[in-house]
C-alpha cells in the first residue's frame, strides 16, 4: 500500500518536467546501507522515492529535497544545497555531462551520502524490485 501511494505521488503530484531520473543509493562511510531509490531532479527539487529491505519485504519512503542554492561549476555540472521535509540539509554535485548517465553525489549534514547506484545496490534492486525502473 505504501509503495502504491509513493508511486502515485510521483506519477501525479511531482513536478511535471524533470531534468533527469537517476538510480540512487544511500551510503554511510562510503558503504552501502541497503537503501536504494529513484531521484527525479527538477529545476527546483530533487524528489526521491527510496526502498529499504526489511525482513525480505520492501519499505518505501518519499523524500523531497528543495534546492535552496544552485551554482554552475562547469558545463552541465552544478553544486547544489538542498533541504528536505525533515529539515535535513544536503550539499553536493549534479553532473549532466553524460545525458545518458547523469551523476549525483550529495552528503547530508549527518554524513549520509546519496549517490549513483553501485554494484551492491544493483544486486538489491534485482532481488527485490526487478521490474521497477529506477532510471540511469
Amino acid at each position: 500500500m505504501r509503495l502504491t501511494l509513493c508511486l502515485i505521488y510521483f506519477l501525479f503530484f511531482s513536478s511535471t518536467a524533470y531534468a533527469a531520473s537517476i538510480a540512487v543509493e544511500f551510503q554511510e562511510d562510503h558503504k552501502f546501507t541497503g537503501i536504494i531509490g529513484k531521484a527525479y531532479v527538477t529545476e527546483n527539487t530533487i524528489e526521491t522515492v527510496t526502498f529499504a529491505a526489511d525482513r525480505d519485504r520492501i519499505v518505501p519512503f518519499a523524500w523531497v529535497y528543495k534546492i535552496v542554492e544552485k551554482r554552475l561549476l562547469g558545463e552541465k555540472r552544478f553544486r547544489v544545497k538542498c533541504i528536505n521535509q525533515l529539515g535535513i540539509s544536503t550539499l553536493g554535485v549534479l553532473d549532466y555531462s553524460d545525458q545518458l548517465k547523469p551523476k549525483i553525489s550529495m552528503k547530508t549534514n549527518n554524513g549520509v551520502i546519496i549517490t549513483n547506484l553501485s554494484e551492491p545496490g544493483l544486486k538489491m534492486k534485482e532481488k527485490y524490485i526487478p521490474y521497477i525502473d529506477l532510471g540511469s
